[in-house]
């Protein structure tokens, strides 16, 4: 197993509804680059991560996006998207009506 298998973070879990550990199950790098107007040079990079909650087992991908443009800067997106709060269990008892007015 490698070093990074190894890695865990603190990562919030849905299904726990608070952050968690998780540990990093594969993790993928994309970059390049392109020339703008002939002389400027744009890099980026993307940066997928799978990562499984080690409380519940649940599994998210983290993707992370920079470039050269705003290299102080990174974009990062979870998929599902991170929630604050649960859907309350009395939400299924609910009249077709009723629940058409919270979506």
């Amino acid at each position: 197993m490698t070093d990074e298998a190894l890695k865990t973070e603190r990562v919030h879990c849905n299904s726990c509804g608070r952050k968690t550990n998780h540990s990093l199950i594969a993790r993928r790098v994309q970059q390049g680059s392109e020339v703008v107007d002939g002389r400027h040079e744009i890099d980026w990079r993307t940066t997928y991560a799978m990562l499984e909650c080690c409380g519940c087992e649940t599994i998210c991908l983290r993707e992370t996006f920079w470039y050269s443009e705003e290299p102080e800067t990174e974009s990062v997106t979870y998929y599902p998207p991170q929630v604050s709060r649960r859907k309350p269990k009395w939400a299924d008892d609910l009249s077709q009506t009723a629940k058409d007015l919270l979506v």
